[in-house]
């Protein structure tokens, strides 16, 4: 799969459901076996929020707060 040089051309996503639409349309190369090789990505990022507020009822952003920074008595 290609990755167009020019970043104008890339499809812009708003939404959750328009990155898991795009994510879908993709022909992403398997880097590994499952648990074999870290990759880091940003959309899977964005996936983990989208998973987190759909599952706690908070924003990304309370939910981080609450259990994870202040906890740790982070600001």
């Amino acid at each position: 799969m290609g990755v167009p040089a020019d970043i104008a051309t890339w499809e812009r996503v708003q939404t959750y459901e328009g990155l898991m639409a795009l994510m879908a349309r993709q022909n992403f190369r398997v880097l590994g076996p499952p648990g074999a090789v870290i990759n880091y990505s940003n959309e899977g990022y964005v996936l983990l929020a989208a998973i987190v507020e759909r599952a706690s009822g908070q924003t990304f952003e309370e939910y981080l707060n609450q259990h994870v920074l202040t906890p740790l008595k982070m600001s």
